[in-house]
């Protein structure tokens, strides 16, 4: 899956199907980056509070940079 504008163009409907196959699915982001997207508030709220998962955002920050 590719999070780019036209994603993002219609994110509820496809948000809505993300959660039929589950809450976990790997990413490509517009300027290259790849990563997850998690669907569902509470497993987004875990992810993003276990302080044994890295949130590094210096790959991001370089791709921005980048382009």
């Amino acid at each position: 899956m590719v999070i780019d504008h036209t994603f993002k163009a219609d994110s509820p409907a496809r948000y809505a199907r993300l959660r039929q196959f589950g809450p976990i699915h790997p990413a490509e982001f517009h300027l290259g980056p790849r990563g997850w997207v998690f669907v569902g508030h509470d497993l987004a709220r875990e992810v993003l509070t276990h302080p044994a998962l890295l949130k590094d955002a210096t790959p991001a920050a370089e791709a921005l940079t980048a382009a």
